[in-house]
């Protein structure tokens, strides 16, 4: 079901690669993780991204979900396993 990219390191869903090596080409964005939801949950893909700050102009990452919107908290794992073995993030499930 997972397909590994070569290079990155990560586990992609087959269905995805091509968008989430589109949405890697922005410089501000990185891709965090995703998931297609397959079949049971929405798609989800979490992003580092950008944003301008302050007087300066300096940049700051951020986090969130990109197809919700819903800003999320700077961590390493946001994705929680259900008793089926899929994958959701809780903070989208609300």
């Amino acid at each position: 079901m997972c397909k590994k990219i070569k290079g990155c390191g990560r586990h992609i869903d087959r269905c995805m690669i091509k968008l989430i090596e589109f949405i890697n080409t922005h410089p501000r964005i990185n891709t965090i993780s995703s998931c297609c939801g397959h079949g049971k949950y929405n798609m989800t893909i979490v992003i580092k991204y950008q944003t301008e700050t302050g007087i300066d102009g300096r940049y700051k990452w951020k986090v969130k979900e990109l197809l919700s919107g819903i800003p999320l908290p700077i961590k390493t794992k946001y994705y929680k396993k259900d008793k089926q073995g899929h994958y959701y993030i809780p903070e989208v499930m609300k």
